[in-house]
């Protein structure tokens, strides 16, 4: 993730599942989190992505 060069890391990248990888940077205090998602090496497709965090009651 070239995002991070020069960036405070607070969470090194890591792939949370196939075809994502995410980290947390630190920005004007705050913290940032960055997403790639890779659909060439995942085998879930971004719809059923956004689908889980609609149906997330946890999510807001």
């Amino acid at each position: 993730m070239a995002e991070l060069k020069g960036k405070k890391v607070i969470i090194e990248p890591n792939a949370p599942s196939e075809g994502l990888l995410v980290a947390f940077i630190e920005v004007n205090n705050a913290p940032v989190e960055l997403m790639e998602y890779n659909k060439e090496t995942s085998s879930t497709k971004p719809e059923q992505l956004n689908r889980s965090k609609q149906t997330d009651p946890q999510a807001s």
